[in-house]
């Protein structure tokens, strides 16, 4: 199994703190200690985690994204619904490669649903997670599993889609876009404008950035649904549904229209600043 960990020495620190380092290392020490098994389901097992190495990895080097986070604990549940949709949806070349090489040991089957233990899906993918994280938080030897799995609880409903739609917005209209690069500007704290059926809402006020979305025209015109970040929150691991008055579709529809009909020259600063 390829070592990804040979160019880099990771440690631990005793802060009592979960920083990417200690979750690199931990699923590092965890490979290591079962590369030997024979069992078919660790295979598999070693194969997801390799790719969480790889992952990280990757995140870890943008270094100017991470720098806010002190300690990543309360954002794991975040970290792995992430790292699970790059898995399934990425084109990435890198990313490829895992859903082969998990097609060459299992024939068949969507790798991050099924490969930890048959199809319990991602539920078997995050126990695994968890139990290899307890160990990467040194001099904590009491995590907050109940915290961990009651945030996962709400992860892996209705609020997993919209966060992955929304981290999909963030990462490739707010960052990717230039958008965020725009609010920055001196003077502005709100902005706007309309993509395909949808109004977009972007203020900063107090340290926090609200996004809200709503429909733009007279048959939907008072549904919408609005998301809040700290300002510091440069990854948006801690975004969370401020206000929403319609369903799931609609909001997950309303989303997606702004990610794919955004265009940065109707994205404007609001004229009552």
């Amino acid at each position: 199994m390829t070592n990804l960990t040979s160019q880099t020495s990771y440690t631990k620190k005793p802060t009592g703190k979960l920083r990417i380092e200690n979750i690199i290392q931990a699923l590092a020490d965890y490979n290591d200690s079962h590369e030997s098994s024979l069992c078919p389901r660790n295979d598999t097992h070693r194969l997801f985690v390799e790719f969480l190495i790889e992952f990280f990895i990757k995140l870890e080097e943008e270094q100017g994204r991470w720098q806010p986070y002190d300690d990543l604990t309360p954002f794991l549940p975040q970290l792995l619904i992430r790292a699970m949709t790059r898995l399934d949806e990425s084109e990435e070349d890198w990313v490829i490669k895992y859903r082969n090489k998990y097609k060459s040991i299992k024939g068949t089957g969507t790798f991050s649903s099924e490969m930890c233990c048959g199809k319990a899906g991602v539920g078997s993918n995050w126990y695994l997670f968890e139990t290899i994280i307890d160990t990467a938080i040194p001099g904590n030897d009491a995590i907050p599993r109940h915290d961990w799995n009651c945030q996962y609880g709400l992860l892996s409903g209705a609020w997993s889609a919209l966060y992955i739609y929304f981290v999909e917005f963030f990462e490739k209209i707010y960052v990717g876009r230039k958008a965020r690069e725009f609010m920055t500007s001196p003077g502005i704290k709100s902005a706007s404008g309309v993509f395909g059926r949808t109004k977009l809402n972007v203020y900063i006020s107090a340290g926090l950035i609200m996004f809200r979305f709503s429909r733009n025209d007279d048959t939907d015109r008072d549904k919408k649904i609005s998301f809040l970040i700290e300002s510091g929150d440069m990854l948006a691991l801690g975004a969370r549904v401020l206000h929403c008055n319609t369903g799931l579709p609609t909001a997950l529809d309303m989303v997606y229209d702004v990610i794919y009909n955004y265009d940065s020259v109707k994205f404007k600063a609001n004229s009552d600043e």
